[in-house]
């Protein structure tokens, strides 16, 4: 069984939703779960909700209730690298949450929080998805970082950049990805790069987001089929 999760319904899940075949949807933790056939694999596709904490407790959920054993977490993202364009997607090689310190100092190696890594095999399933969809040169692997907080300051986007060379940066990926990695359960977080982390986000954000939805569920979906 796969898990595909979004942080939010217009971050692909309802994209892929309108794919699923056999939909059987129930409710849990006050929330719809969805279970049945994408692509001739069993999955359960769902959201998280925003933030931390939201998505480690329907990542676990997932895993107690339905018995998955790999989630796909995917939606949206702001660039930090300067290499990245709106419409790029990011594919989780490390993943970090920036806001998490428990010495109080700048240096990301004495902050307490743990680089979590992707799984070998469902990057390589994105990576050849990819290649397959003519999306390779939009494709990077990286580093994405998580905080329960919009970023939309250059000094601030800067910092993150420099502090921990993050790729991207959003709100939920390094919850799921340290409830997987508690569970001994393979993760990958695909982010597509909706905005560019500055003042002119939300305008980009939304503007970006149905192209980017689109590349993204058609990612997951030949992913999906190849597992």
């Amino acid at each position: 069984m796969i898990g595909i999760m979004s942080a939010v319904p217009f971050e692909v899940s309802r994209t892929l939703l309108d794919k699923l075949e056999n939909d059987k949807t129930e409710t849990g933790l006050g929330h719809e779960f969805h279970r049945g056939v994408l692509a001739g694999q069993k999955v359960v596709v769902t959201t998280s909700g925003m933030g931390k904490v939201r998505a480690a407790a329907r990542t676990q959920y997932c895993i107690d209730h339905y018995g998955i054993t790999r989630l796909i977490f995917v939606g949206v993202a702001g660039a930090l690298n300067p290499k990245l364009h709106i419409g790029d997607i990011v594919v989780s090689q490390q993943v970090i949450q920036h806001d998490f310190n428990l010495t109080g100092s700048s240096k990301a190696e004495e902050r307490g929080a743990h680089w979590y890594y992707g799984d070998p095999a469902l990057i390589q399933a994105a990576t050849t998805a990819a290649q397959k969809l003519g999306l390779s040169d939009k494709l990077h692997l990286g580093r994405v970082l998580t905080g329960d907080q919009i970023i939309q300051e250059q000094t601030k986007k800067e910092w993150l950049r420099e502090v921990f060379g993050g790729d991207c940066v959003e709100m939920e990926g390094a919850s799921i990805a340290m409830v997987c990695w508690m569970n001994q359960m393979p993760f990958v977080v695909l982010r597509g790069i909706s905005d560019m982390a500055n003042e002119e986000m939300f305008s980009q954000h939304f503007q970006s987001l149905p192209k980017v939805i689109e590349q993204s569920a058609l990612l997951v979906m030949e992913m999906v089929a190849n597992l």
